[in-house]
């Protein structure tokens, strides 16, 4: 019976993953090519290709990603499991509509220190995670690459509606 529970109880508590949130995010095809998921963190050993959406302006494919590695990021696809993939190959969407700012912070923590403020809505490429927050790449007014840390409440991971 204590088995059982377990089991229960596992299934029913929040998704989180070695202290990691799952957050949700996009397979970034910048080339219009396919994101390779592999089965292993040394990303030697592929599995699945995704190709982006011809048909909705070459959208990515929805994963959840949960954790970083030093080479890589992990992915879940449900009903797949759980894949690996390069850093960089995950995008979001921020979420400051209405010309609002998003910011960027230089650690995964409200309190940090600010370092870059847009207004402008853009698609941002994922290089890692932490407790839902998204270490991104943006782009200033010169089309500069600047990064930092996104908030959730900035991130709309999904690349077909506003998350609105």
């Amino acid at each position: 019976m204590k088995v059982c529970s377990l089991i229960i109880s596992a299934l029913l508590s929040p998704v989180i993953i070695c202290g990691q949130i799952r957050t949700e995010v996009f397979t970034w095809h910048a080339d219009a090519g396919p994101v390779a998921l592999y089965d292993d963190t040394a990303l030697t050993d592929k599995r699945i290709d995704i190709y982006p959406d011809i048909n909705e302006n070459m959208a990515g494919c929805i994963v959840c990603i949960d954790a970083e590695l030093e080479s890589c990021l992990r992915v879940a696809i449900e009903p797949l499991g759980i894949f690996f993939v390069k850093k960089g190959a995950l995008a979001v969407n921020t979420r400051n509509y209405d010309n609002d700012s998003f910011f960027l912070y230089e650690a995964p923590d409200m309190a940090s220190r600010c370092v870059f403020q847009s207004t402008e809505q853009q698609t941002v490429i994922v290089y890692g995670v932490c407790n839902g927050w998204l270490w991104v790449e943006a782009k200033d007014q010169d089309r500069k690459s600047i990064r930092g840390w996104l908030p959730p409440n900035m991130q709309c991971g999904n690349p077909y509606t506003t998350c609105g």
